[in-house]
């Protein structure tokens, strides 16, 4: 073999080499670009899922899930667009705007969804913590200010996490209700109602004196709280 021939067969065995490694570099772009899709139809589909539960809750307002439905498909759809040779890859621009698509609206889907949760839980029931310090001094209550302290922590932990499943909202609202039953049960038995509702509204800003009646005044002495009162001009 002469070495011009030698040069020619070298030559052509780069540009085998060269051919394998630009395929091997498509196929790993195209493994990437589905990997891209496929994580973003998985998150449209779990944020259009939380919608529709929210929307059968009437916690979310529907109007926004046509367009994510047409969008989800869209996504599915250029993902069995691949058919795994280079001429795929002519679509990336076309995927690149697809994906900053989805992302945009995965964003506002999920804000949306979020400022929906927040709204539903602020209507949840929120015990006066300070006043259930008072209460707890109160002979025999105790353990029902325990319980409901427990009852809102378990509450509590839904507040940042935002239902995606009818078994987690099922949840939610058997804590919530627990919660509601025990709060209004909380100094039933040991309260004089005028003595409740001038430490709910001490509690909650400050009780005007003509709720410090004799009987509130009594029951305060009774239980040694008196002395914990302030006057406040306002």
């Amino acid at each position: 073999m002469t070495a011009l021939e030698r040069a020619k067969r070298l030559r052509e065995q780069l540009e085998l080499s060269k051919d394998d490694a630009k395929h091997h570099d498509d196929a790993k772009a195209l493994e990437q670009m589905r990997a891209v899709l496929e994580q973003l139809r998985t998150q449209l589909l779990e944020q259009l899922t939380t919608a529709s539960l929210l929307v059968t809750k009437e916690v979310f307002d529907a109007a926004a899930m046509p367009a994510l439905d047409k969008l989800q498909k869209s996504v599915r759809d250029n993902i069995s667009a691949f058919d795994g040779t280079s001429q795929s890859l002519r679509k990336s621009r076309r995927i690149t705007t697809l994906e900053k698509r989805a992302k945009k609206v995965i964003g506002t889907l999920e804000e949306a969804l979020t400022e929906a949760w927040a709204n539903e839980f602020a209507s949840a029931p929120s015990p006066q913590m300070q006043l259930l310090g008072q209460i707890e001094k109160v002979p025999g209550q105790a353990e029902l200010v325990a319980r409901i302290r427990a009852a809102n922590t378990q509450l509590q932990s839904f507040r940042s996490t935002v239902p995606t499943h009818e078994e987690t909202w099922t949840r939610y609202l058997h804590v919530r209700d627990d919660l509601e039953v025990l709060l209004a049960n909380l100094g039933a038995e040991a309260f004089p109602a005028s003595a409740l509702a001038f430490c709910k509204a001490a509690q909650a800003g400050g009780a005007s004196v003509d709720m410090l009646t004799d009987e509130v005044r009594e029951w305060l002495e009774q239980h040694e709280l008196l002395d914990s009162l302030r006057i406040r001009f306002v």
